[in-house]
């Protein structure tokens, strides 16, 4: 008689759990009136196989940069100064910098917000790079594995970049930058000056 009475409330809930079980299952199943549920899929970075094919012509792109390059060594310098505006995921975005660049190397970035001056490498991404450094980036990104989304602009009689967009994967927001504007001035007056763009 005491085993009934302690046995009846273990198989009252047992029932009560496996009709809450029946319950989900035929909700989550599609039915009339019912949509499917979304199911999660993993991330995928910009190494997965499942990264589709990039969204512009590479070809052309390559071909851009390989006229730009030699634009830019036939007539660039080694000593100029670069300012540029960077929008990105990063510490540095939307802060315009000055760099200081002698015999190809980064001497001091100017804070053009604040003033301040850091003598050798901002320390930041993207920032800490010269000319060469940008057209490096871009041919990097358009190697054998091309970047998903890439769009550049380059001077038109001295080569370098003047503005870049890259997105190395298609599903990751912060994985890229744009570099919004780059102007270059070489530190002998004699060399070729940036003039207007024309395109």
């Amino acid at each position: 008689m005491s085993r009934q009475k302690h046995s009846a409330p273990s198989v009252a809930g047992l029932t009560t759990l496996s009709l809450l079980l029946i319950l989900v299952a035929c909700s989550d199943s599609p039915g009339k009136g019912n949509e499917p549920t979304a199911t999660l899929t993993p991330t995928l970075s910009y190494d997965s196989d499942a990264t589709p094919e990039p969204v512009y012509d590479v070809e052309l792109a390559r071909e851009k940069l390989a006229s730009a390059k030699k634009r830019w060594e036939s007539q660039g310098s080694a000593d100029y100064d670069l300012d540029f505006l960077l929008l990105c995921l990063c510490p540095e975005r939307n802060i315009p910098l000055k760099l200081t660049v002698r015999n190809g190397a980064i001497e001091s970035v100017i804070d053009l917000n604040s003033g301040a001056v850091t003598v050798g490498g901002y320390g930041g991404v993207y920032t800490d790079k010269t000319i060469n450094d940008w057209l490096d980036l871009l041919d990097a990104a358009l190697g054998s594995r091309p970047a998903y989304h890439l769009q550049a602009r380059y001077h038109p009689s001295l080569g370098y970049p003047t503005y870049i967009n890259i997105s190395y994967a298609y599903d990751v927001a912060d994985y890229g930058f744009t570099l919004e504007r780059l102007t270059y001035e070489p530190l002998d007056p004699s060399l070729p000056t940036a003039v207007p763009e024309t395109s």
